[in-house]
């Protein structure tokens, strides 16, 4: 069995005002939040780790409310910003919960399509414009 690691601890800074107020795992896309994009992709027995930092409560109970049949593991990210903070820290925050297979996916990366089931070691990338 396979998890997903969806980090959503940083400021998302790229994204200015959107995220100045709230975490960029938040922000509409075709009237949803993206991470529920991203967490609709993954089979619903799949546990989820989501790292939560920035603005993680109003996204903690988001998460809690429309996502609650789904098997959600939260990792609270208290230095997630300034010196030593980082997605190598958030990566490392969650080790405990990712003893086993697991893909990683932004919270900001929208996937077209299916996402095969890791059996070995793959990098998926895509031409950014």
């Amino acid at each position: 069995m396979y998890k997903v690691l969806i980090p959503s601890a940083g400021l998302g800074t790229r994204l200015g005002e959107f995220s100045k107020n709230l975490n960029k795992a938040l922000v509409q896309v075709d009237n949803k939040p993206v991470i529920s994009h991203v967490i609709e992709k993954f089979p619903k027995h799949i546990e989820i780790v989501i790292a939560l930092g920035h603005k993680a409560d109003s996204l903690k109970q988001y998460l809690l409310s429309a996502h609650s049949d789904r098997n959600i593991t939260i990792v609270n990210i208290s230095n997630y910003c300034g010196d030593g903070s980082g997605l190598g820290l958030t990566i490392l925050k969650c080790k405990e919960h990712l003893q086993s297979p697991f893909i990683f996916c932004p919270n900001d990366t929208l996937i077209l399509e299916e996402i095969p089931e890791p059996t070995k070691n793959w990098l998926g990338y895509s031409v950014v414009d």
